[in-house]
Order: C-alpha cells, then structure tokens, then sequence
C-alpha cells in the first residue's frame, strides 16, 4: 500500500474511532426511546426535517430522492468526492 494511502487510512481509523466515541457518548446521554416514545420522536423529526413527502414515496414508489442538504450537509458529498476521485486515482496506478 503506498505510503498516501496507509496515512489516510490510519485517520480514516482514527476518526471512526473518534466517531464511534462519540457515538457511545450520545447514547449514553440520550438512549434511543423505545414504545409509545419512539413514535412520538420519529414523527416529531419527520415533521421537523419536514420528510412527509418523501416518507409517503417510500410507500408509494418504493424510493424517493432527498433534495442536496437534506440527509446531510453539501459539504459532505464534496468530501466523499473527493476521497472517491483520490482512491480512484491511486487505484489506476497500483491496482485495487
């Protein structure tokens, strides 16, 4: 593996490891509801991330498209991008 590659990989671990800590934390501080409360939060954020439509073409259709930004920040799929495009160019030239 080339050095590049190994660096990235090694904080790609350190952060999933970052992330999976933090994750712990979250639910610790705020289990996940179970029963009557679960689907009192779940509609409580479908309302909120106003998801209404596309839950009703999930049902319908059996897929639906969320517009950019709203399963997640457009920084984020810029980010994907380009690791997608880096890994890619690596892949061509030392194999997968």
């Amino acid at each position: 593996m080339p050095v590049d590659a190994r660096q990235d990989a090694e904080k790609m671990m350190k952060r999933l490891t970052e992330l999976r800590a933090l994750a712990a934390a979250k639910l610790r501080d705020d289990p996940l509801p179970v029963g009557r409360e679960a689907t009192t939060r779940l509609h409580a954020d479908i309302k909120k991330y106003e998801l209404e439509k596309h839950i009703v073409e999930l049902e319908l259709d059996s897929y639906t498209i969320l517009p950019p930004g709203k399963a997640g920040p457009i920084e984020l799929f810029d980010r994907v991008h380009e690791a997608m495009l880096r890994i890619a160019s690596e892949q061509s030239r030392t194999g997968p």
